[in-house]
């Protein structure tokens, strides 16, 4: 799961593979904005065939934090 998660991580908000970590985040990278948030979702839920809840959505405070609510679906990992 993190391993998918990183290369979208990667992709969607521009940042090196290798430097998204448990603490990556909305204050340590850049393009962690509001733009970058609604890419990330909808690379997720398109990904993982999923659709995120609004509550979900706003747990999005890091990247061990979106991990944790993924592992928390059914199916899913």
């Amino acid at each position: 799961m993190k391993e998918k998660l990183s290369k979208i991580f990667s992709e969607c908000l521009k940042v090196n593979e290798k430097e998204i970590n448990d603490k990556t985040s909305p204050e340590n990278v850049s393009s962690w904005d509001s733009l970058g948030l609604v890419t990330l979702v909808m690379a997720i839920e398109k990904k993982f065939k999923i659709k995120l809840s609004f509550e979900e959505i706003r747990k999005f405070t890091s990247f061990k934090e979106v991990c944790e609510i993924l592992n928390s679906r059914e199916g899913l990992k």
